[in-house]
């Protein structure tokens, strides 16, 4: 099996040993030992440190990084949760606005920010790896107000499904840009972001 499964990933990716980076983003990542197996089949498991979470073992989703040996600076850190400072209500700003609110606190995939230094005598260089919400319509049928009214919302599914996907994925990257602004602003911080 180790064998097929060799062969199988030799002949569906690009040889990564041409690709030759220095860090690679990976959007989703579902369980770390297939990372690593795919390291290994391309025998290049001991060129590059793997950011991935030690328990990574297909509970959920996250995204990771694998990184030239020697750059790593520091420890990897997974963001879960918005910062404080995302706060996306308004009662609008002109007077037909209607008010809103939208209560999302987090990421659908954590994002992954290190740190990299290529050059002893050079600062660190801050990297990001994030995947928004998908574009696709979010599935509302399981949704309790859709069960127990569908006749109401079963034509709309994909406005509505699409709709809600908008605005997930517009709040995660408003929180990402927050992150981004902490990093670089009054600071000659270099950042790289990976993914989207």
């Amino acid at each position: 099996m180790a064998g097929l499964r060799r062969s199988i990933i030799q002949k569906s990716l690009i040889p990564p040993q041409r690709l030759d980076a220095d860090v690679w983003g990976f959007q989703e990542l579902w369980h770390g030992k297939s990372l690593k197996n795919a390291f290994v089949c391309a025998d290049l498991d001991d060129d590059y440190d793997l950011l991935v979470p030690e328990e990574q073992d297909g509970q959920g989703i996250v995204c990771a990084a694998a990184v030239r040996k020697s750059l790593l600076f520091g420890e990897p850190e997974w963001i879960g949760r918005f910062p404080e400072s995302v706060r996306l209500e308004s009662q609008g700003d002109d007077p037909q606005a209607p008010d809103i609110a939208v209560s999302i606190d987090a990421f659908s995939r954590p994002v992954l920010k290190f740190q990299v230094k290529p050059r002893d005598d050079e600062q660190a260089i801050t990297v990001f790896v994030c995947h928004f919400k998908s574009k696709a319509p979010t599935q509302i049928f399981r949704e309790d107000w859709y069960e127990a009214n569908p006749d109401d919302f079963k034509d709309h599914r994909e406005a509505l499904g699409s709709a809600i996907s908008t605005i997930r994925r517009t709040a995660e990257a408003a929180a990402l840009r927050v992150y981004l602004t902490q990093e670089m602003k009054g600071t000659d911080t270099p950042v790289i972001v990976l993914g989207m």
